[in-house]
């Protein structure tokens, strides 16, 4: 029953393909050198050192890049490329969920929130040394360090190519961007990382990115000038995960409500498969490392209940449909839950502690944008309150 309907998923998406096309072949590593190395030469007296590295997805993490950092160095990576999941049904990921980075053998890793990217390397994070570069996919970093968790053989299957231009500028990226901008640009990657550089992308206060998904710019605050703190979710062929610290206790009459308006789906398919698994959500994480995770499903009833479908993810983390369709899209909606209740149902013998409130949004598979906002987020259980939004 489950292997006929993940195959009738996937067919509904390979027709969607056949009758639409595939989204446009990325730029060749080729290609994109040569539209590069005009840039470089333009901006010859801000670079210390550039260069080219090609990042194919079947080489496991991590690659030397040759070029040493020290405390203070900018250094700017612009990315193209593609890992295919599957080419049928022209499903892949690109470079900012793709392309990461590590100072040194031992420094924490980091990636951009979009194709490009720019870092100091700084005594307080990752100190002075070599760059590397590498994928997280199809993997999962394990550790800050860029540990990977097993199995390293998936590597050797993995399909597409990367290509990485990595910059040390002898001052800032600024002024080397801007020099490069004088005469062209490269897949929009100069122009858009100075945007980036003017109005750096930064999680609302209080919340952090999920460390091993990265960073990203889905999540702004949109707080108004009333009473109502917000933060707003944009997700666009991403995926980003933002967390609060919110340790609670969790007892028989626990409850989490929140107001929510979902302004788009990011899935024309059941989120149910690891093919379509798009969706945005509100997710609560306990201290044993699980989450149950509440979403507005595009045509699963109200009531589906499921383990993620993605193979690093299932045991972990629970899903229940809690809205479907399109008929109360664009509406302030509130919604309550017994988080007890719903734990025994789903996965058992509950712990005793919650520990983090989650925002979910993927839009990397079936690359439909999804919108959302949330407002009034809370904890109860009794007379006990927390204030989570």
């Amino acid at each position: 029953m489950g292997a006929a309907h993940d195959i009738g998923v996937a067919f509904k998406r390979w027709r969607y393909v056949s009758k639409h096309g595939k989204a446009d072949a990325p730029m060749s590593s080729d290609d994109f050198r040569a539209q590069a190395q005009p840039l470089i030469d333009a901006a010859a007296e801000h670079i210390a050192e550039a260069a080219f590295i090609d990042l194919p997805p079947s080489r496991m993490p991590w690659t030397s890049t040759d070029i040493v950092l020290e405390d203070g160095d900018e250094v700017t990576l612009l990315s193209v490329g593609r890992l295919w999941l599957s080419r049928g049904l022209d499903i892949w990921v690109g470079p900012q969920f793709q392309v990461w980075g590590r100072v040194g053998e031992t420094g924490e890793i980091f990636n951009g929130t979009r194709e490009s990217m720019t870092v100091t390397a700084s005594s307080t994070a990752a100190t002075g040394g070599r760059l590397y570069l590498g994928g997280q996919f199809p993997g999962q970093f394990s550790e800050k360090t860029g540990r990977m968790m097993p199995d390293l053989n998936a590597y050797e299957a993995a399909d597409g190519e990367f290509a990485v231009l990595a910059i040390r500028w002898l001052g800032t990226a600024a002024a080397g961007l801007a020099a490069m901008a004088q005469v062209g640009d490269v897949n929009d990657l100069v122009s858009g990382e100075r945007k980036r550089l003017e109005n750096p992308d930064t999680p609302p206060e209080g919340w952090n990115h999920l460390w091993f998904l990265g960073q990203n710019d889905i999540y702004t605050d949109q707080s108004d000038s009333g009473e109502h703190a917000c933060i707003h979710c944009h997700t666009d062929q991403n995926v980003g995960i933002l967390q609060k610290e919110t340790p609670f206790e969790l007892t028989p009459d626990t409850e989490i409500s929140w107001d929510w308006k979902v302004g788009a789906i990011p899935s024309a398919l059941p989120e149910d498969t690891a093919a379509s698994h798009d969706y945005i959500s509100i997710a609560v994480e306990f201290e044993n490392g699980r989450d149950i995770t509440y979403y507005w499903s595009n045509d699963l009833p109200i009531g589906k209940a499921y383990w993620c479908p993605l193979p690093t993810w299932k045991d972990r983390e629970f899903h229940v449909v809690i809205r479907s369709g399109e008929g109360d899209l664009k509406k302030w909606l509130s919604e309550k839950r017994n988080l007890y209740a719903d734990y025994v149902q789903y996965m058992g013998a509950p712990p005793d502690r919650i520990v983090r409130v989650w925002f979910i949004a993927n839009s990397l598979f079936q690359r439909i944008p999804g919108m959302a906002d949330f407002r009034n987020i809370e904890l109860t259980s009794g007379s006990e309150k927390l204030r989570v939004l």
